[in-house]
């Protein structure tokens, strides 16, 4: 691809700011788009900065398409933007199409993929370099590039790999493989739009790993909570034990050991999801219980206040550990 190329960037989220620098220094941007009626500040920061004119437009109709036809816009960028294009609007830019996608397309498709990565617990996953379609995600492949994703990984950390790898690969595919597209192959999957009450935890109906993956897909928006004694709380840190664990490894019965001489499998049985089974000083969190196994819960967050550790909850919260709680 040629330097003369004239790119709209098409963006409306920090994720794409590094990708937009690299693509600045290499090639003529002419416009940056942002979603309806509001910029993502960083990035359109950095393009007035540049001389780059920034258009925030509601629709897309003829006299926006016409303002970007003006620009002299011949390509089009997109990265982690709210808006759905239509053929009228694609059928500008003569040059071609592209956009970046955090997933192993056609796995994924939609607007959540980091986060339903880790829900669905996924060790791998793919930016899918893609020619724009009308049908959202469908369109062909320029290039992926693979990255991990850690055990421990949450959609913070995810989004700044992302980040890092779209904007190191962006010049080289644009230079080397837009020539090259692919069909997508393979079974479709999708990610929905994140809602609040996603972020809901029912100990009466998710596993411990249920839990620990919604606490670390949602830990930017919208967080996982419950209701403890009437108050929300919000779980920001956590790490699940099994009973197959507690059974099969001597190393996770000591790492969740009370202190005491009760055998594990008699209080998981007597317990009830949701039930604050202690507070384990050795870990330095609380152990609550689920259906099938322990969650241990490193910080929290009641409504409104600063994050604490599970340490001084519970040294604000001691008389609940003699009780009956449930977090629900």
């Amino acid at each position: 691809m040629s330097s003369s190329y004239n790119i709209l960037f098409a963006a409306n989220d920090p994720i794409a700011f590094k990708t937009l620098e690299s693509v600045c220094s290499c090639f003529n941007v002419v416009g940056v788009l942002s979603g309806k009626g509001r910029a993502e500040p960083q990035i359109a920061a950095f393009a007035r900065q540049k001389g780059i004119p920034v258009l925030i437009p509601e629709s897309l109709r003829q006299p926006e398409r016409d303002e970007i036809t003006s620009l002299g816009a011949d390509f089009l960028l997109s990265f982690s933007i709210s808006r759905v294009f239509g053929p009228k609007f694609l059928s500008l830019f003569k040059l071609g199409t592209m956009n970046i996608h955090p997933s192993s397309l056609p796995e994924l498709r939609g607007p959540s993929p980091l986060q339903y990565s880790i829900l669905n617990g996924l060790t791998h996953s793919e930016i899918s370099f893609q020619k724009i379609s009308a049908g959202i995600d469908e369109g062909d492949i320029y290039f992926r590039v693979p990255f991990e994703i850690a055990k421990d990984e949450d959609t913070a950390t995810l989004r700044e790999k992302v980040s890092v790898l779209a904007a190191e690969n962006i010049v080289g595919v644009l230079n080397d493989h837009i020539e090259s597209a692919v069909p997508q192959s393979g079974e479709a999957s999708y990610s929905a739009h994140i809602s609040k009450e996603d972020g809901k935890i029912d100990f009466t109906k998710d596993s411990a790993l249920t839990i620990d993956r919604k606490i670390r897909a949602y830990c930017l928006w919208p967080k996982c909570f419950c209701d403890f004694n009437g108050e929300l709380l919000f779980l920001e840190d956590a790490e699940p034990v099994t009973a197959e664990m507690i059974s099969a490894e001597t190393a996770s019965m000591d790492k969740i050991s009370a202190g005491a001489t009760g055998a594990w499998q008699t209080i998981l049985s007597d317990a009830v999801p949701g039930q604050i089974l202690g507070f384990d000083i050795k870990c330095g969190c609380m152990k609550v219980k689920t259906i099938d196994g322990i969650l241990l819960v490193r910080k929290v967050r009641k409504d409104k206040r600063k994050s604490t550790s599970a340490v001084d909850f519970y040294n604000g919260n001691r008389k609940a550990f003699g009780q009956v709680v449930i977090l629900k």
